[in-house]
């Protein structure tokens, strides 16, 4: 199947077949012209990623699997929270800022991306003994201030959506529905 960049940018903020990951995506040399990954920064891939969508005219896409990714026991993804790992939260604001100001028609799923990625951070926060009483404050302030709003767009995730009405309930109902689904999709 072959998308125009918007499509699939509009694809990847739903978290619809297309993530964000760097590792399971093939690119010609010449669309890193001017973008680099940044560095010292966790979640590199967020605030890089888009850019390179967008220099694309189009981009086949694929269901087959051509690639085996390992996940190790000390990476960025099954490391317990720090607060390094709020750089999903600054890496998604900076791309959703720059994606409502270009394409407009691109909000919603701004909107959506956002809150996944401090739900994201939420969840990680779930199981920490000592929870960082700071980055947890501001990861539910946004989510009670934006949850509305994002529960309004019928195309945010049934995860997301679940996630978002159990917080309602407080922090231990939320990080049990995000433990129970990761047990269940297998995920890290």
């Amino acid at each position: 199947m072959t998308l125009n960049n918007l499509e699939v940018l509009e694809r990847m903020l739903y978290d619809e077949q297309i993530e964000f990951s760097a590792w399971n995506k093939l690119f010609k040399k010449e669309l890193f012209k001017n973008i680099e990954f940044p560095k010292d920064r966790l979640y590199e891939d967020v605030a890089t990623i888009y850019k390179l969508v967008l220099n694309s005219k189009k981009i086949a896409i694929t269901n087959i699997i051509l690639y085996n990714y390992i996940i190790k026991v000390d990476s960025i993804t099954t490391k317990p929270f720090d607060s390094g790992k709020m750089d999903l939260i600054k890496s998604t604001k900076d791309m959703c800022d720059y994606i409502r100001y270009e394409y407009p028609n691109l909000e919603k799923a701004c909107n959506r991306r956002e809150m996944f990625a401090y739900l994201s951070t939420l969840s990680q926060m779930a199981n920490v003994k000592n929870k960082p009483r700071e980055e947890l404050k501001i990861c539910i302030s946004y989510v009670k201030s934006h949850s509305k709003e994002v529960l309004k767009d019928k195309r945010i995730p049934k995860r997301d959506r679940i996630a978002l009405i159990a917080l309602k309930f407080g922090f231990a109902p939320f990080a049990a529905s995000w433990t129970l689904y990761k047990k269940i999709t297998k995920r890290t």
